[in-house]
């Protein structure tokens, strides 16, 4: 009886010890913006996953020193400006939502792409995908490693990155997670078709392009476990030639 209403005691103690934190803290933050302008921004009110629709309901106010305002920020008066988009990346509660967290989802995907293209989406993984640093709106190479034999060969070159996951802004990843599971590229049906059968029966692997490199490679010879110190050694010797370093 006596160890229960310790116990009881205890806990009693512990929720006043954080309701005076609490109470201390917001008095502290009362005493460091007293006098000063404040402004509301937006902040998340629960956990918003990538995709969720604005919403007045999502938001909820904080206030801070006009001085503190970045102009990515969203006001409070500002929120019925988005309505009709989407958060990009996931946000926590009490999260700031930004401008650049907004992606627009009015817009029909179909009609931004060129008659005769195609999307397909393939899986990625850490490495497969350049470790989360390909971004919506790169180019690739894509190459093919076959089951078996391992050959790798360059399946297509100077591909377009149109998703990642299903963000299709660059900006919306800025502060966003890291790392992704999937591309969605643009080809024609004939390379949606050869992706999908490489996917099947292998593993793809991306390799990222300067984004104003969009020259067509076609002269990248198979790469396999029989042939692989030879063209280490062909490769590296063209390196000193070139005076690589």
């Amino acid at each position: 009886m006596r160890q229960t209403i310790a116990l009881i005691f205890s806990v009693v103690l512990g929720l006043i010890a954080v309701f005076a934190m609490r109470s201390y803290i917001q008095n502290q933050r009362k005493a460091v913006t007293k006098g000063m302008d404040l402004i509301e921004i937006a902040v998340a009110k629960r956990p918003l996953s990538s995709g969720t629709k604005i919403s007045l309901d999502i938001f909820k106010a904080r206030k801070i020193p006009v001085s503190f305002y970045i102009n990515d920020m969203i006001k409070m008066d500002e929120i019925s400006a988005y309505r009709g988009k989407s958060v990009g990346r996931y946000i926590a509660r009490n999260k700031l939502i930004l401008k650049t967290d907004i992606v627009k989802t009015n817009i029909k995907i179909s009609r931004l792409l060129a008659i005769g293209e195609r999307l397909v989406t393939v899986s990625v993984s850490n490495t497969s995908g350049v470790a989360g640093l390909i971004k919506p709106h790169a180019r690739v190479d894509v190459f093919y490693a076959t089951q078996g034999n391992g050959d790798i060969n360059l399946l297509l070159s100077n591909v377009l990155v149109y998703a990642v996951d299903n963000r299709v802004d660059s900006k919306a990843l800025r502060n966003g997670r890291s790392g992704y599971s999937s591309l969605t590229l643009v080809g024609t049906p004939n390379e949606v078709a050869l992706l999908m059968a490489a996917e099947s029966n292998g593993k793809l692997i991306f390799t990222l392009r300067n984004e104003h490199d969009t020259a067509i490679i076609d002269n990248i010879q198979t790469v396999n476990a029989k042939n692989l110190l030879s063209r280490a050694k062909l490769l590296n010797a063209n390196r000193v030639s070139n005076g690589v370093k």
